[in-house]
C-alpha cells in the first residue's frame, strides 16, 4: 500500500478519505476535472497558487453575475 501511495503521490489521508457514490456521469466527468486541477497546481508555488486563486474567484463572479 505504501509503494502505492507513492507512486500516486497523494497523502494517506487521501487514500482513505470517505468516498461518496457519484450519482451521475456528469458528477463523475466534475471530479476527475477537479482533481486535474488539483494536479496541475501541485507543482506551481503558493504565490502562483494565489494568483490562480484570485484568478479564478474573479471569472466565477463574472459568471454568476451573467446568471
Amino acid at each position: 500500500m505504501e509503494r502505492i501511495i507513492e507512486a500516486l503521490d497523494v497523502h494517506p489521508k487521501e487514500v482513505f478519505e470517505d468516498f461518496e457514490i457519484l450519482d451521475s456521469r456528469d458528477e463523475l466527468d466534475k471530479e476527475k476535472m477537479i482533481d486535474s486541477l488539483k494536479l496541475l497546481l501541485k507543482s506551481r508555488s503558493l504565490d502562483e497558487i494565489n494568483i490562480i486563486h484570485r484568478l479564478t474567484k474573479d471569472v466565477l463572479l463574472a459568471i454568476d453575475y451573467k446568471k
